[in-house]
């Protein structure tokens, strides 16, 4: 596992939703990183670009095997939108200070709980997942 920043997982999910994780790897390899940043507009792949400078390191992140460093509110909704195509609202509800009613399978949850940064805590319930801090 690697820890990573939010925008560095931003850039990953966008980026992925692009390519495959092979084609990535390959850029990498080719030192083709500098189109990223043309193939998506909206975010400046510059954190990313310096992640894959650490092949370990990006290779686990590539993976989803990965923790961010720090996580808001608002980057825990995004990142539960981008990453597992769960919506606030339909899938979720947001709080002042937690997301409750979270519907997680199995494999969602260990990720879920393995990228959390160390403010927050994911707790089962009768209802389904509370995220806290």
């Amino acid at each position: 596992m690697t820890t990573i920043n939010l925008l560095q997982a931003y850039e990953l999910l966008a980026l992925q939703e692009e390519l495959s994780n092979e084609e990535i790897l390959q850029q990498v390899k080719d030192q083709q990183i500098g189109e990223w940043a043309t193939l998506i507009s909206e975010w400046p792949m510059e954190e990313l670009a310096k992640l894959a400078t650490d092949e370990a390191a990006f290779t686990h992140a590539l993976a989803g095997d990965y923790n961010i460093s720090y996580i808001t509110m608002p980057g825990l909704t995004n990142l539960l939108a981008k990453r597992f195509a769960l919506q606030k609202g339909t899938d979720f509800i947001v709080t002042d200070s937690a997301i409750t009613a979270l519907q997680l399978t199995d494999e969602q949850q260990v990720q879920v709980s393995q990228m959390l940064s160390s403010n927050w805590q994911l707790i089962k319930g009768d209802k389904g997942f509370t995220i806290t801090m």
